[in-house]
């Protein structure tokens, strides 16, 4: 937060608390029990991270802030590429994804058929969304220097900087994320 302009941080603060309500809201976290706790070695612990964005940067040209002001956002991730489990290989990780040249040819058939209609969507939070993890998949992170929020509304305090967290859900970071989520929504594509 140091190299956040001084007249931003409230709203990144907000997006922060946003951010970390969304991952209590779809039930993608827990506070692991002791017992649980004395089981995980120290390497399995991952370092949570805030990745603070403004999304309105890339439209905003030779506007000034005041024209196209700020947009904060606040992504939580984690690093999976030091997961122990990723690094042990015994993660999959190949979720499909269109090539660009089928991505091309998809969108060259939908511009030359004029009885096509091309649609884009997003869905939100996609991975908190996802499915629970196996009990084999264990992922544990650190809370971030600052600590997260509180989420009264779903009876969560304050979160000290360093306490050990555990997914309980595929989350933003992970290497086998996009797999994981291709695969629980797999069944509502309808081809």
């Amino acid at each position: 937060m140091k190299y956040i302009p001084a007249e931003w941080r409230e709203q990144f603060d907000k997006a922060d608390a946003a951010e970390w309500e969304k991952w209590i809201r779809y039930d993608a976290v827990m506070i692991p029990t002791k017992e649980v706790l004395d089981t995980v070695a120290p390497d399995e612990i991952l370092p949570m991270r805030k990745m603070r964005t403004d999304k309105n940067e890339a439209t905003r040209g030779g506007k000034s802030f005041g024209e196209h002001p700020l947009l904060a956002k606040t992504r939580n991730l984690l690093p999976g590429y030091k997961d122990k489990q990723y690094l042990a290989g015994e993660l999959k990780t190949n979720a499909p994804t269109l090539t660009d040249a089928a991505t091309a040819i998809i969108l060259q058939e939908t511009a030359s058929n004029e009885n096509w209609d091309l649609q884009q969507g997003d869905v939100d939070n996609a991975f908190l969304n996802g499915r629970y993890l196996s009990p084999d998949r264990r992922v544990f992170f650190k809370a971030p220097k600052g600590g997260l929020p509180a989420v009264p509304e779903h009876g969560w305090p304050f979160i000290p900087e360093g306490t050990i967290l555990q997914a309980k859900k595929i989350v933003y970071g992970t290497n086998d994320a996009p797999l994981l989520w291709y695969e629980e929504h797999l069944s509502l594509i309808h081809i």
